[in-house]
């Protein structure tokens, strides 16, 4: 597996999609205007899927930050760049160098790299899955 699985792939663009239907509402101020209903009829997923997405992508770095309803603050464009896809990215790819990484407890990934464990249980997915 790599970081161009499909599995991988497609759960990523579906979340750098989320950041740019956000950056397209962007105001002179830096505030993203539009609704989570908007967003989910856009996107054409579900409303839960949207909240779901957004607490994904901060599980490292704060990507997306509501600041209220209908109003949020994107502090990165590109995902494989920036928090939780970039670090998720870096595992699979060490994993393809190490594939005893897949196999070693999810504390210990998380207490090595740094990161916070919920980020090795999405890596551990994918890799399950790809």
């Amino acid at each position: 597996m790599n970081s161009k699985d499909p599995i991988f792939m497609h759960s990523y663009l579906l979340h750098q999609r989320l950041v740019d239907t956000l950056l397209e509402f962007k105001g002179e101020d830096g505030i993203c205007r539009v609704t989570q209903t908007e967003l989910s009829q856009l996107m054409d997923i579900s409303p839960s899927r949207i909240s779901q997405a957004i607490q994904q992508l901060n599980t490292e770095e704060c990507c997306i930050k509501r600041l209220g309803m209908g109003k949020y603050i994107v502090n990165y464009r590109d995902i494989l760049k920036n928090g939780t896809f970039a670090r998720i990215s870096d595992l699979i790819e060490e994993a393809c160098l190490h594939p005893e990484l897949s196999k070693t407890p999810d504390k210990e990934i998380a207490r090595t790299h740094g990161l916070n464990i919920k980020t090795v249980q999405m890596f551990k997915t994918y890799v399950r899955m790809g």
